[in-house]
């Protein structure tokens, strides 16, 4: 029988870095790299070992992504820190509410003097779209980021004031049997388009890339080879409150924590089925790991209703919940 080590292997999507451990064969040697942050921007590791700052990088990306072109995907957020340097994704679900991956709060992430900039779809035309100071930070109370559990993925924004230029609020998923394995789902962000570790080169503009959900069961079944070691997912994927999605040289990747995975409905209409999280490595044989909507559902409702002047109508706010 193989002997299996633990490392502490992912890619989260945002500029924190969260080891998670997967199972791995071989070798005890491997850098961290978690997919959703940017390179050179440093977080702490929820871990009992000591890391060096160069083992901690993040990185931030859409690999293979297209332009959105005349679509309307105005609500997908770019989050910045107090120097303006994008960090992570976010997506607006109420007036005045982000919803965003919890290892993209301030406690978790080390940013201070965070912004909000909703309406830009490119990050260079600072005319367009509005920048929000982000006034409270809320993370789900079972978000859980360490050596053994990486979970409830979620957390809250509140902005200093609603939005008041024109943007699509976008409807969370409230059904933990969609999307189905096989179904199309679009990830959103302004993450690095490169998918070297080495390099990263965030996009200005929202890019987009179609994938396909993958099975809970499928997505624990792939080991493949991961710097030099043999890596699997079996054992870390909740089929709760996570999905896998993938597709061959497409991929969400550093940058992109906390943005949109969206399902396209067959009237038109757009639902938000989850939030970029975490992975290995980006655009692999490893499916990449999303946050489930529906699972933050209840809990998103509930700290809204208490906490937003003007609720978005989804949340019925006025119902007990």
């Amino acid at each position: 029988m193989q002997q299996h080590y633990y490392l502490l292997i992912a890619k989260m999507k945002s500029t924190t870095i969260f080891p998670l451990l997967l199972a791995v064969s071989t070798s005890t040697s491997c850098a961290q790299y978690i997919r959703g942050a940017v390179d050179g921007l440093n977080a702490p590791a929820h871990s009992n070992e000591n890391h060096s700052d160069e083992s901690r990088t993040l990185n931030t990306r859409i690999i293979g992504g297209a332009n959105v072109g005349g679509e309307d995907a105005s609500y997908t957020v770019s989050l910045k820190d107090e120097n303006g340097n994008h960090f992570c994704g976010g997506v607006l679900v109420s007036y005045n509410a982000v919803l965003t991956a919890a290892h993209c709060v301030g406690e978790e992430s080390g940013k201070e003097g965070i912004t909000a900039v909703v309406g830009r779809p490119n990050l260079n035309i600072g005319s367009v779209g509005q920048e929000l100071k982000v006034t409270k930070q809320l993370l789900h109370s079972k978000f859980r980021a360490s050596g053994f559990e990486f979970d409830h993925d979620y957390a809250l924004m509140f902005l200093e004031e609603d939005v008041s230029v024109p943007v699509d609020i976008i409807t969370m998923n409230q059904n933990p049997a969609f999307p189905l394995p096989g179904a199309k789902v679009t990830v959103y962000g302004y993450g690095d388009v490169d998918d070297s570790k080495k390099i990263t080169r965030l996009s200005r503009e929202v890019l987009k890339a179609d994938l396909r959900v993958v099975s809970k069961e499928d997505c624990e079944a792939v080991e493949a080879e991961f710097e030099g070691n043999n890596v699997t997912l079996a054992g870390y994927v909740d089929g709760a409150t996570m999905i896998c999605a993938k597709h061959n040289d497409r991929d969400s990747c550093q940058g992109d924590s906390g943005g949109p995975l969206v399902r396209h409905r067959r009237d038109g209409s757009k639902e938000l089925v989850g939030i970029v999280s975490w992975g290995v490595g980006c655009a692999n044989e490893f499916p990449g790991v999303y946050a489930a909507a529906s699972s933050a559902f209840r809990w998103a409702r509930r700290t809204i209703c208490r906490e937003s002047r003007k609720p978005h109508h989804q949340f019925n706010c006025e119902d007990k919940w």
